[in-house]
């Protein structure tokens, strides 16, 4: 945050619920792998269930998760972004975050 002077980190946008924000996650990992909501995970990725990361970019629109290679998937996939709405984050959104940048 350029005018504010200050990082923002996701416990400071979001009240951080690891499992609410790991099922809004994996919803958006099966939609972007093609995997049916029954299909294990770990039968494309390297993971059994989608870790909540902190490598976070704001957008005027919506949170985008990024993840490095290796970090839930393959080097090949490259590395990976699943974006969340702000609308969809409803009230797990703070305040404060919601305020700067103009959300109501």
């Amino acid at each position: 945050d350029v005018k504010e002077k200050r990082a923002w980190r996701l416990r400071d946008i979001v009240n951080v619920d690891t499992a609410k924000l790991g099922a809004m996650l994996d919803v958006a990992v099966r939609k972007s792998f093609k995997l049916k909501p029954a299909e294990p995970l770990n039968e494309r990725l390297l993971v059994d269930t989608i870790p909540v990361t902190d490598n976070v970019i704001v957008s005027d629109a919506g949170l985008t998760f990024f993840y490095n290679q290796y970090e839930i998937a393959s080097y090949a996939d490259g590395q990976l972004a699943f974006f969340l709405s702000y609308a969809q984050l409803g009230d797990m959104l703070k305040p404060e975050f919601k305020k700067r940048v103009g959300l109501k």
